[in-house]
């Protein structure tokens, strides 16, 4: 009889000290509600020329939500299975404007997700497919722009084919819409060609838009490193 009192003793003793130690571990770490970490909401793609698209995305600012560290943003081919990811950190704003460059033409599929900080993160949020186009054929299938480098850091050499020689206004503006460069260049061949300074120029998305006789021919897009 005492040897079976003795045992409920001990396992008494076993099981009081088993949910104590649980208790000091829960006092020790605080739960943490991944809710406060909010996904953002609004995602639109902005444009898209080959190989540049550019997307946007709303910050959710609500007094219930962590201030973000920055976004994740993850692209890859809509039949592919490797996603390709960037970190861009955030600052202030309520919109996040962002630019990149895919390997190939073709169908592509997007996410976004909040990161609050280095392990909590929000849910990923999709945005609609977009489609690089495989065949670069400016307007009337008559003309065609090429950018080199691309991206690129000092400067940028153009390229266009022309219907016939004449003057060309090339237009080029950033990312908010402000006109940056406007320049008229004159050509005695149907084949342009100009180099252009991106020196004192800020980082970003640039897009270029090329006119004859005012009436635009073609257009495309470039990063500045």
């Amino acid at each position: 009889m005492r040897t079976k009192i003795r045992l409920l003793r001990f396992c008494s003793i076993i099981i009081f000290l088993f949910f104590a130690a649980n208790a000091k571990a829960e006092n020790r770490t605080i739960p943490y509600d991944s809710t406060t970490c909010c996904a953002p909401d609004s995602l639109k793609v902005i444009s898209t020329s080959n190989p540049i698209f550019c997307v946007s995305w709303n910050v959710h600012i609500d007094s219930t939500c962590r201030t973000p560290q920055a976004f994740e943003i993850q692209w890859k081919p809509f039949f592919g299975t490797i996603w390709k990811s960037k970190i861009v950190s955030y600052t202030s704003g309520t919109t996040i404007n962002y630019c990149d460059s895919v390997d190939t033409c073709g169908l592509y599929s997007w996410r976004v997700r909040t990161k609050c900080d280095d392990s909590t993160y929000s849910d990923w949020v999709y945005g609609n497919k977009f489609t690089i186009p495989c065949d670069h054929d400016g307007p009337n299938n008559a003309q065609y722009l090429s950018i080199s480098p691309n991206p690129a850091y000092e400067n940028i050499s153009l390229s266009v084919k022309m219907i016939k020689p004449g003057s060309v206004k090339i237009s080029i503006e950033n990312i908010a819409g402000k006109n940056v460069l406007d320049k008229i260049v004159k050509t005695e061949s149907n084949q342009l060609m100009e180099k252009i300074s991106l020196y004192g120029w800020q980082r970003g998305v640039y897009f270029i838009n090329v006119f004859a006789n005012g009436v635009l021919i073609d257009r495309g897009t470039f990063v500045k490193e």
